[in-house]
C-alpha cells in the first residue's frame, strides 16, 4: 500500500477492526446510528453508496491510549479510498477529551494542520456547542472536520465533499449526532 493520506488512516483502522474481529471491544454504542444513513442523504441531497458499517476497537496510543472507538464510515460517491471520494466519516470515543492535546488527537487532519498552515491551505474555524469544526481546502480535496462531545463522549464527524462543506452547515448534523450519543 502506497502512503496513506491522513483520513485514510482511521478507515484502514476501521477495516482492520472489521477485518479482525478479535481485536473488536463488546460493542457499547453503533456508531452508524449516530447518524443513519437517511440523516446523511437529507443533509447533502445524495444518495448513500456504500452504507456505514460499524466498528469499535480500543485506541492502542497517543493521548486517547485506552478509549474505546467506535467507528462508522459512509461513502456518497467517487473511488473508495481515494482523494475523489465524497465521504462521512464519524468517530465516538469512549471518553471526552480532556485538554487539547487530547481534542487535536481525535482528528486526523488536525495532525496535519500546522504542515498545511506552512503551504497555505486556508483553514475556517467554526466554534459549536463543547468543540469546534474545521473547514480544510486542500488542494487535492476538501474536508471538514468536527470534534465535540456531549454526554462524557467524544465525537469526531469528517466529511469529504468536492468544494468543501463549510462548518457551518454541518452543525445540524453535528447537534443531531451529539444528541445522540
Amino acid at each position: 500500500m502506497r502512503n496513506p493520506r491522513p483520513w485514510m488512516r482511521g478507515v484502514v483502522t476501521l477495516t482492520a477492526v472489521l477485518a479482525f474481529p478479535s481485536f473488536a471491544v463488546a460493542q457499547a454504542l453503533d456508531a452508524c446510528k449516530v447518524l443513519p444513513s437517511a440523516d446523511l442523504e437529507a443533509a447533502f441531497g445524495q444518495k448513500v453508496t456504500v452504507a456505514g458499517t460499524d466498528a469499535s476497537g480500543t485506541l492502542g496510543g497517543g493521548p486517547m491510549k485506552g478509549a474505546t472507538q467506535y467507528s462508522c464510515a459512509w461513502w456518497l460517491g467517487g473511488p473508495v479510498l481515494s482523494d475523489k471520494a465524497t465521504y462521512v466519516v464519524v468517530n465516538v470515543l469512549s471518553r471526552a477529551p480532556q485538554n487539547e492535546e487530547e481534542t487535536r488527537s481525535l482528528s486526523h487532519y488536525r495532525a496535519s494542520e500546522a504542515e498545511w498552515k506552512k503551504k497555505g491551505v486556508p483553514i475556517e474555524v467554526t466554534p459549536i456547542p463543547g468543540g469546534d469544526c474545521r473547514l480544510y481546502q486542500r488542494p487535492e480535496s476538501a474536508v471538514t472536520s468536527c470534534v465535540g462531545g456531549a454526554k462524557g463522549r467524544g465525537l469526531v464527524l469528517d466529511v469529504a465533499w468536492p468544494k468543501g462543506v463549510p462548518a457551518r452547515s454541518l452543525k445540524p448534523l453535528v447537534d443531531q449526532a451529539l444528541r445522540r450519543l
